[in-house]
């Protein structure tokens, strides 16, 4: 069981540095469209 155990955490913690990498490049993404759309306003 512990070997199992194990594997999920793995699995977890690899899951959430993955996550938190798709969330920069979102937020990052989200800042350039605002960016463009504050522009096309002026």
């Amino acid at each position: 069981m512990t070997r199992e155990l194990r594997f999920w955490m793995a699995n977890v913690s690899t899951s959430l540095v993955l996550m938190r990498t798709i969330q920069t490049e979102a937020e990052g993404l989200d800042k350039e469209i605002q960016d463009e759309l504050a522009r096309q306003e002026n």
